[in-house]
């Protein structure tokens, strides 16, 4: 009796596995925000105490700052809070004066303003036109205690104030009229006599 010849068993080959590499997403980086600088910057002196600044308009701006030494000498800071304003009078300065102006657009970005770079303008104030000589028209009494004074439109001038006493030539008080020509002066004694001027 043979024995059968059995064939050995092969266990069958299996390729390896592989991972393919996956390459790391990398977040672009934010461009810094940027501010355009302002251009067309003028100053033109309205009046002794007062000057216009005018630009041209920002594109991407949500506002202006302004920076100028006032009549104390002290930086003064106005911010206009609008990037669609292109003009602003600033006032309450000194007649005859140079005055050097600074402004910077900024944008509003997470909660932190962004400047663009700063542009200067020097300019000077008119100088001060002495007004003409007030004239009372017309002093017509209100009450026992108030009278009104009317006076006449002086040219170059800004306000007006005026003056009262019992006594002819002292103890004068004011009451400042601004640009009103018709001013009441009022807690006064009954029955007196008051000059006015």
């Amino acid at each position: 009796t043979v024995a059968p010849t059995v064939a050995p068993t092969v266990a069958p080959t299996v390729a390896p596995t592989v991972v393919p590499t996956v390459a790391p997403t990398v977040a672009p980086t934010a461009r810094p925000v940027t501010v355009s600088k302002v251009k067309n910057f003028k100053a033109k002196a309205t009046t002794s105490t007062s000057i216009t600044l005018s630009w041209s308009k920002v594109s991407s701006a949500n506002g202006y700052v302004i920076t100028y030494k006032n009549a104390l000498g002290k930086t003064a800071t106005t911010t206009i809070k609008s990037g669609k304003t292109t003009s602003v009078k600033i006032s309450k300065l000194l007649a005859n004066k140079s005055y050097k102006f600074t402004i910077k657009a900024y944008k509003t970005v997470n909660g932190k303003k962004v400047y663009s770079s700063s542009v200067s303008k020097t300019v000077k104030t008119a100088k001060a036109v002495k007004p003409g000589k007030a004239t009372i028209t017309k002093l017509t009494k209100k009450s026992k205690t108030s009278f009104v004074v009317t006076t006449k439109s002086v040219k170059n001038a800004t306000g007006y104030q005026i003056a009262y006493s019992l006594k002819k030539t002292s103890g004068f008080k004011t009451v400042d009229a601004k640009t009103k020509l018709k001013t009441t002066v009022s807690k006064l004694k009954s029955r007196k006599t008051y000059y006015v001027k």
